[in-house]
């Protein structure tokens, strides 16, 4: 996870057959938006996909001007792959705090299409 957090092209990750993240990942760059957090690290597709690694357990804070808009929650267990949702949808226009439940792990924002079925 760390080779692909720092934007690294080839990461050895076990475990993640999630398509849609596979296919979002070549599009994200390593971006530097969390409030002061540290060990967090972001990479980002800005308006569409925010990927986020906390090996720190603290709370995750993305400020408003660097992500707007209404967002799916999915979290991914870096050891098993496991991508999960909590079945979250949170509007981001004030930003974003969400606090992990396991640790470390990774936060998977997605836009959420208008008009796009509440269901994950």
């Amino acid at each position: 996870w760390a080779v692909l957090m720092a934007g690294g092209s080839i990461p050895n990750i076990r475990n993640l057959n999630n398509r849609a993240l596979l296919a979002a990942i070549p599009r994200m760059k390593p971006l530097d938006v969390l409030a002061g957090t540290h060990g967090q690290y972001v990479l980002a597709e800005p308006g569409r996909n925010y990927l986020v690694y906390s090996h720190s357990g603290k709370t995750i804070q993305l400020e408003p001007g660097d992500i707007k808009g209404t967002f799916s929650v999915r979290w991914i267990n870096p050891k098993s792959g496991e991508v999960s949702s909590d079945g979250n949808i949170i509007a981001a226009e004030s930003g974003v705090e969400l606090r992990p439940s396991f640790t470390p792990c990774v936060l998977w924002l997605t836009k959420r299409k208008s008009g796009e079925d509440s269901g994950l």
